[in-house]
Parts: structure tokens; C-alpha cells; sequence
């Protein structure tokens, strides 16, 4: 059982680095004068999406007393 806590932990912190090259990648092409306006969205889905995941793991974590 931890080593799949320690497993989706680790998916996590994977996706949240994801996260944060799509948003640095959706900067740039901004910046570039791309119309991003439908990547844009859906970036803003998927972040909704991972930090509601995440809030649900650590909530997990927290209640059953578990520290990775």
C-alpha cells in the first residue's frame, strides 16, 4: 500500500510539473500573439481537474494519518 501512496504521489508531483510547462508554454505563445483562447480553457479545466485530485489525495493522506 505505500508504495502505491508513494507511487501516486509521485504522479502528482509529475502532473503539477506538467502544469506548470503548459502554463509557461501558453505564456510564450501569447506573448507570441498566438490565439491560445481554446488551450487556454482547457488548461484551466485540467489545473481545476489535478487540484481537485490532489486536494482529495491529501485530505486521504491527512485523515488516515499517513506521511510519505
Amino acid at each position: 500500500m505505500e508504495d502505491l501512496l508513494k507511487y501516486l504521489k509521485n504522479q502528482l508531483q509529475e502532473a503539477e510539473k506538467a502544469m506548470k510547462d503548459a502554463e509557461e508554454c501558453l505564456r510564450l505563445a501569447e506573448l507570441m500573439g498566438i490565439d491560445v483562447a481554446d488551450a487556454r480553457l482547457r488548461y484551466e479545466q485540467a489545473k481545476q481537474r489535478y487540484l481537485k485530485l490532489k486536494s482529495g489525495f491529501e485530505k486521504y493522506l491527512s485523515e488516515k494519518g499517513i506521511k510519505i
